[in-house]
């Protein structure tokens, strides 16, 4: 089983050699090209409101809009090759999902590969996974898609017998 280190190692290694340059051999040697992967991790609700201020209390965790911020900053990064996103249970709706697959969407239209890293997720999670390039999973992950349900009620009948 491969671990999120050594997935990223791997995939920055990855990106590294797949890099072309216009120098000789023996330059290359020279030179020492390293690959910049920003690696985003997305789990919880990831909540709109700032963070508490207190260091006991409140935790420094990041927003959805500045973790939104860093992905689109990734597409204009120079040093960044690739997009390594770890998403572990998201606590969001659908909204927040559509938002950041749109995010993700732009960063791959850069020209710039997004990967996305599942041990175990749900609908919401494989949905953001599908916005990217490739998505990644350990063979004893596990992901739950049970679907999308609807149910309407009429009352319409109930009401008219009770004299509504």
């Amino acid at each position: 089983m491969l671990s999120r280190k050594a997935f990223g190692l791997v995939l920055a290694a990855s990106v590294a050699l797949g890099a072309s340059s216009p120098l000789r051999a023996d330059e290359k040697a020279a030179e020492k090209k390293t690959a910049g992967v920003a690696h985003i991790k997305l789990s919880g609700e990831m909540e709109e409101k700032a963070p508490s201020s207190d260091p006991l209390l409140g935790g420094l965790s990041e927003t959805f809009r500045t973790k939104l911020e860093r992905i689109r900053k990734a597409k204009t990064d120079k040093d960044i090759q690739a997009v390594l996103l770890e998403i572990d249970g998201l606590g969001v709706g659908f909204g927040k999902v559509d938002e950041l697959s749109r995010a993700i969407r732009e960063v791959r239209q850069a020209g710039k590969p997004v990967f996305a890293y599942l041990e175990a997720g749900g609908a919401r999670d494989y949905l953001v996974a599908l916005s990217c390039d490739e998505v990644c999973m350990p063979e004893a992950g596990s992901l739950m898609l049970v679907g999308l349900r609807l149910e309407v009620s009429f009352y319409k009948d109930l009401f008219d017998k009770i004299g509504v």
